[in-house]
């Protein structure tokens, strides 16, 4: 993993302590738990869903 992933991973997981993030995430990947904090972010700060945004 990069540095830039390892940074994006820990940012993902911040408020997780490994039991959560098991039962959460389970036999998940690094990179679809950091795509999945993006998403649940994006779900929060974005009004509007992208598939909106193109139509």
């Amino acid at each position: 993993m990069s540095a830039h992933e390892q940074e994006a991973f820990d940012w993902a997981v911040r408020d997780f302590d490994l039991e959560r993030l098991n039962k959460e995430y389970p036999g998940q990947t690094p990179k679809a738990i950091i795509k999945s904090g993006v998403m649940q972010q994006l779900a929060k700060s974005q009004p509007l869903s992208f598939l909106q945004l193109f139509c």
